[in-house]
């Protein structure tokens, strides 16, 4: 990897049990897995080759006949027997259309040191997320201008030629057409659905760094301890919650049926999420840009908040605008507060 690039998801996303094994899995549907999503685009592309070189074939195959229809089989059977050898049908390219085959991650943390948890979760790899969503709306974009090109194919074919066997060659097409229209769908969909992993651990990261600061102020060994595990629940819950609204249920990339999060061997294709960009928009929670950008750089810890009057607020080293206080107290009492010393 060039310096300065930043990669697509992998299991080296986080150390977190679970979140990693999601990253794995993100990276094997985009582009390590057989019947990734990279393959499939590959497999799309020698396709378009494929057919643009059976149609020319059958072009000159077609002109000759019409050679020997008009002068006569016998004054160009010379001619014409030694071009013929040389238009053999091309073997169609193998179809990068394979199952990906995964079960759901499941998240775990220790809720023992919830410290040292808050700097796992601050440790995510955004960078990651947000390449893999670029990657997934190239890819669809890809898959659209292959759809485009065999349209192209078809459009040409069917304006020179026509017959069974061109009519037979046309409907093949336009069933990689369909198939490629739904890749691109499915694609954008998944685009969709990373932007929401980032978004959701976003917002989990904001809240594991408020409860960080808060027990970082609790003095008491017994209620430190509680509150820990309570905060260690709380972060597992958001990231599971990630990592499920992230997957799909797994299976082909190339088929239009799809069901919800979860394992098994069955198909891709839900509508995703808007993700993130001015601020953070999830289930009616909006936290302010700056704090989401924070988090998105791993830079937010038990000393970015502080309690004062009851009441969490961000210290000034964060970088939120004063007047953006009141966009940030809306956000924590529309959500599960933290718990407050």
């Amino acid at each position: 990897m060039a310096e300065g690039t930043v990669g697509t998801l992998d299991s080296g996303v986080s150390s977190i049990a679970g979140f990693s094994e999601a990253g794995d899995i993100h990276g094997r549907l985009l582009r390590a897995d057989p019947g990734s999503a990279t393959a499939v685009v590959g497999s799309l592309a020698d396709e378009v080759v494929w057919f643009g070189q059976m149609f020319t074939t059958l072009r000159t195959m077609v002109h000759e006949q019409d050679l020997m229809n008009v002068i006569g089989l016998d004054a160009v059977a010379g001619q014409v027997s030694a071009v013929a050898e040389n238009l053999p049908f091309a073997v169609e390219p193998e179809s990068g259309v394979r199952p990906v085959h995964f079960h759901k991650p499941i998240v775990q943390v220790d809720g023992s040191d919830f410290l040292a948890v808050a700097g796992q979760v601050s440790a995510i790899d955004i960078g990651q997320m947000t390449a893999s969503v670029d990657s997934w709306s190239d890819l669809s974009q890809a898959a659209r201008a292959a759809a485009s090109e065999l349209e192209a194919i078809i459009g040409q074919v069917q304006a020179e030629n026509e017959g069974e066997a061109v009519t037979a060659g046309v409907n093949r097409i336009e069933q990689t057409v369909a198939a490629a229209r739904v890749f691109a769908t499915n694609a954008e969909s998944m685009a969709g659905r990373t932007a929401a992993f980032a978004g959701l651990t976003i917002n989990a990261s904001i809240f594991a760094a408020m409860d960080a600061s808060v027990i970082s102020q609790i003095e008491d060994p017994a209620e430190r301890k509680l509150a820990e595990k309570a905060a260690a629940a709380r972060v597992q819950r958001n990231l599971q919650q990630a990592v499920d609204a992230s997957l799909p249920s797994g299976g082909e990339l190339i088929s239009e049926f799809g069901l919800g999060a979860g394992g098994q061997d069955v198909e891709v294709g839900l509508n995703g999420h808007a993700g993130y960009t001015q601020g953070l928009d999830i289930e009616e929670v909006t936290w302010p840009e700056a704090l989401v950008e924070a988090a998105a750089q791993g830079e937010l810890g038990p000393g970015s908040f502080e309690v004062a009057d009851g009441q969490i607020r961000p210290v000034a080293g964060v970088g939120m605008p004063p007047e953006q206080q009141g966009l940030f107290d809306r956000a924590v009492q529309a959500s599960r507060e933290p718990t407050v010393v």
